[in-house]
């Protein structure tokens, strides 16, 4: 991806975590305990990772769980992945989370579409590189 459209993305993503971090957290955070169905995509490029985030913690507006899933790279590569996430839910509409997997952190800022949905855009930076796409999580059938 071309550096100037790298940069735009990460200024996009600290804008949104500048408004998502504000000091109203907009009242009670919503329960997002459970299991989600995940899936992002990488800007510029074929690479998709799927899978399954489990938060079995909640206090409050912060989160944590598991994530367990698969890497599908460009050339037609599946990889097997597992990590953790860990966050923070902003009133009934944002999340701000982490999700460290194969000793990476993808920082993820979304909104909450409904109750069962989020959306955003994620960011990983190294230095080799920095990356970024959207992510989307929808609620599994039977979550709380």
């Amino acid at each position: 991806m071309p550096k100037s459209r790298s940069a735009i993305g990460c200024v996009a993503l600290v804008l949104l975590a500048a408004c998502a971090s504000s000091t109203d957290e907009g009242g009670a955070a919503l329960e997002l305990r459970g299991t989600w169905n995940y899936m992002a995509t990488q800007a510029g490029s074929a690479a998709v990772l799927d899978g399954t985030v489990v938060i079995d913690r909640q206090d409050g507006v912060t989160f944590s769980g598991q994530f367990n899933g698969h890497v599908h790279d460009p050339d037609g590569i599946i990889t097997d992945v597992d990590g953790v996430v860990s966050g923070r839910a902003f009133g009934k509409d944002a999340v701000d989370f982490d999700l460290f997997i194969s000793g990476a952190e993808r920082r993820h800022v979304g909104r909450i579409a409904r109750a069962d949905s989020i959306g955003g855009t994620w960011a990983q930076q190294s230095a080799a590189a920095s990356i970024s796409g959207a992510f989307s999580l929808t609620s599994s059938p039977g979550r709380p």
